[in-house]
């Protein structure tokens, strides 16, 4: 077995073997801090506001309306993210 740690800030283990001591090929991922997934969560949309932002000057005016609407939802999400971050780092 080894461990790692990645650069998205995982603990990665690798390898090992299972209860009848055979070796096992696999890979798991762990977070130290039980607020990660939702930190992780928050990159992702950030940036999936900042594509969404960055491609709305390219539409023309017709289409616009159904990308405002995503980022406007994307903006919903991240704005609970962030109070669920918060809440699970006690504040």
């Amino acid at each position: 077995m080894a461990a790692a740690t990645g650069p998205d800030g995982l603990i990665y283990v690798i390898g090992g073997s299972d209860s009848t001591n055979t070796s096992v090929a696999t890979v798991e991922a762990y977070a130290s801090d039980k607020c990660y997934p939702i930190a992780h969560q928050i990159l992702v949309v950030e940036n999936n506001i900042s594509v969404a932002e960055s491609n709305l000057g390219d539409l023309p005016l017709k289409d616009r309306g159904p990308a405002e609407k995503q980022i406007a939802e994307l903006t919903a999400e991240l704005k609970n993210l962030q109070a669920q971050l918060k809440t699970c780092r006690g504040g």
